[in-house]
This record gives C-alpha cells, structure tokens and sequence, in this order.
C-alpha cells in the first residue's frame, strides 16, 4: 500500500496452480486505486515466462521514495519501479541469468525481500538458499532510492534454521 492508498497485487504461480498460461501475465503488478473502487489495473510488466513456481516473488513499497521493488524468479534480479510503473534500475546479486525462458536455478532465486528504515539510510533484504547456504543478505540504497553497485551485498546472517527451497517473506 502507498501514502495514497493504492493497493498494489503481483501475479504469480508461486503456488504451482497447474494453469496453462497466466490469464493476468507473469510478469504482472497491478494497481488498485481507492477513486476507482479498488479494481486492479496494469501497473507494470516485468520481463516473465511464467510456468511452475514462477513468477514475481514480492513486492515492497517505499513510501520515502515513491517507489517499488519488486523480485523475479524469472531471472533472479530486484526491479526498481517508479510510482508511474516504469523500471529504473534492476540489481542482481547473484550474477547474471543466462537468459533460458522459465524459473532461474534455486541459488540465483530472490524471492522475499524487505525493505527497512535504518540508522544510515534504507537496506532492502533477501535470501539466498542453495545446497551450501541458507542465509539473508542486504544492500544499502543510495540516498536518492537507487541501488549501489552490484556485488555490494552483505551477509546479514546465515545458517537459517530449516529445509525450504524458499524464504517468501
């Protein structure tokens, strides 16, 4: 939700629902409005081929910056999105994807993220879980909103506790 009450909806398959194709796109974040009884509209469409388990992972408002970041399992990468729906940047912590249609590989998933007021600026939050590792990882975003350099991701903490393929929230 925004400082204007907007709610915003991301399409995925997350839940393996056996469809054929999305009706709504993968790649899809919609916008409901509160002057338009809250009937979801095409905000913006990330790049996404869809399939089981793909899709976009989350979705974080940033009320400071008038802004989104949005995670895709497609290819693995955090979208910054304007309030008009247009991406500004993209990070990818994990390197870059090799461009294959369908879900990236486990170790290159960003699925949950969190974005968090700290002293010293904003961090945006996510995992990282392959055979070796189960751990958070974060960025500090540069005062304007924007992401750092890639490779600037720092451990936060590692060895969480469990066997899920996935940390979604």
């Amino acid at each position: 939700i925004d400082g204007d009450e907007n709610v915003y909806l991301a399409a995925s398959d997350v839940y393996d629902t056996g469809f054929a194709t999305d009706p709504f796109g993968s790649g899809m974040i919609f916008k409901a409005r509160p002057d338009n009884d809250f009937l979801a509209e095409a905000f913006v469409s990330l790049p996404n081929t869809g399939g089981a388990l793909n899709g976009i992972g989350n979705i974080v408002w940033d009320r400071m910056n008038g802004q989104m970041f949005a995670s895709n399992l497609e290819d693995g990468m955090i979208y910054r999105i304007n309030v008009n729906g247009m991406v500004m940047e993209t990070f990818d912590p994990w390197g870059s994807d090799d461009g294959s249609d369908g879900i990236v590989s486990a170790s290159e998933q960003v699925w949950g993220i969190g974005l968090n007021d700290e002293a010293g600026g904003k961090k945006i939050y996510f995992p990282r879980i392959d055979a070796n590792e189960r751990a958070m990882y974060s960025v500090t975003l540069n005062e304007d909103g924007s992401f750092p350099s890639n490779g600037s991701e720092v451990l936060e903490f590692d060895n969480i506790m469990g066997v899920g393929l996935r940390i979604t929230d």
